[in-house]
């Protein structure tokens, strides 16, 4: 550590956080996180599957999903090939774990409204 030039040692991380964050162990018990994804996905081999006559149902549909989870859907959009989602997840939820589950009820959903002609079972990449 160097010289403080008022005289004495500069603070230390420590000293920073107990400043910033309360006593040692308190933690970081009063943060707030609010992480916003912008999560883009397309169909498989970009084939041009969503069109104008399911577009707003599949984006209700995806909204719906995520809330579902328990999540917040800020906006959902696309093209024929793909989908845009705008969500806030909290922190104790993987990404990965919400595309999967995003993916995997859309897919079906589609499948199950007979929209897509896919012989595969997920229609996304």
């Amino acid at each position: 550590m160097g010289a403080n030039p008022r005289g004495g040692r500069r603070p230390g991380c420590l000293a920073a956080q107990r400043r910033h964050f309360g006593a040692l162990g308190d933690g970081l018990a009063g943060t707030y996180t609010k992480l916003f994804y912008h999560i883009v996905f397309s169909t498989k081999q970009r084939q041009n599957f969503i069109s104008a006559a399911i577009e707003e149902e599949l984006h209700k549909y995806l909204a719906g999903v995520v809330r579902g989870m328990g999540d917040s859907c800020v906006a959902v959009n696309g093209m024929p090939d793909q989908v845009h989602l705008l969500v806030i997840l909290p922190p104790k939820v993987a990404l990965s774990d919400a595309l999967h589950e995003i993916k995997a009820n859309s897919s079906k959903w589609i499948h199950e409204m007979k929209q897509v002609e896919f012989e595969e079972r997920y229609i996304w990449d």
